[in-house]
């Protein structure tokens, strides 16, 4: 029970942090539009500095948090593995089969309402800085403070649920969660997060080009729905994301594989803390 409210209680500060960050950056931004005297900021520029300035706060927070909790800061994994052009490649066709699969789902669930404007500082925050930001965030310092209390496992799902819930709009927090278990499941395969931050990249890349085809006034799914074969095309995708999910979730749930790269140290106090568990 202690247990399950420390995890808990991590997950929700990270989510008001992360809320606090974007309210501040949002503020901090006008406030400095305001002060700008004959200085007129575009919509794209605005977004990307917002993002920024929001990203960046949170990272201070969640930082300063994790130490006065005690927690060490994690090893980031940068191993060069990051960048092998196979496992990219396979990290690109799993993510473009699981937005080939959630696209009927995107015309039946409600959206926010946002409008993401565009322009080149747009495109900047999207592909380049999101990414960075995010897979610290999630995938170092997140993953890393719920590694004290479950399993390598369950820090990976809890992450990636948080991953998704910050996104909001019920198909994109789908994706982005799902999406979050992929560029962990890399991470971790490759111990780098450099191939964690390529595939972030690739798919914002993807999402920002469905937007584009929204602002046309047309849907991605129909879009889609006028190439030939789209039938057996979704059907491939479908067997490429359920044989993906199958293989990701086993070895994920294997902790020797997961914990291959954490010190001695830590893997004895998971190891303890399991046992305890167990005992209880």
């Amino acid at each position: 029970m202690i247990r399950s409210m420390k995890i808990l209680g991590t997950l929700l500060l990270f989510i008001l942090i992360f809320a606090f960050s974007q309210f501040g950056a949002v503020e901090l931004v006008t406030w400095l539009c305001n002060a700008s005297v004959g200085e007129v900021m575009s919509d794209s520029l605005g977004f990307m500095l917002t993002y920024v300035v929001a990203m960046s706060i949170a990272l201070l927070l969640v930082s300063v948090w994790s130490r006065l909790r005690g927690v060490p800061a994690g090893k980031i994994e940068c191993s060069k593995a990051g960048f092998s052009p196979t496992y990219i490649l396979l990290g690109v066709v799993l993510l473009v089969a699981l937005s080939v699969v959630l696209l009927p789902f995107s015309e039946m669930l409600p959206a926010d309402g946002r409008n993401i404007p565009r322009g080149g500082w747009t495109i900047l925050a999207v592909i380049l800085f999101a990414p960075i930001f995010e897979e610290f965030l999630f995938r170092v310092k997140l993953y890393d403070m719920l590694l004290r209390n479950v399993t390598p496992f369950w820090a990976v799902m809890l992450s990636s649920l948080c991953f998704g819930v910050v996104h909001l709009e019920p198909i994109v927090a789908i994706e982005a969660a799902i999406s979050g278990v992929i560029f962990s499941y890399f991470y971790i395969q490759r111990r780098s997060i450099f191939s964690a931050i390529i595939l972030h990249m690739i798919n914002n890349a993807f999402a920002y080009l469905i937007l584009m085809v929204k602002y046309q006034g047309r849907t991605a799914l129909d879009f889609v729905s006028d190439i030939e074969f789209f039938g057996i095309v979704y059907a491939v995708s479908v067997v490429i994301v359920l044989f993906a999910t199958i293989k990701i979730v086993r070895r994920l749930r294997k902790q020797k594989f997961l914990l291959a790269y954490l010190s001695a140290e830590e893997v004895a106090a998971i190891a303890e803390q399991e046992s305890q568990s167990e005992e209880a």
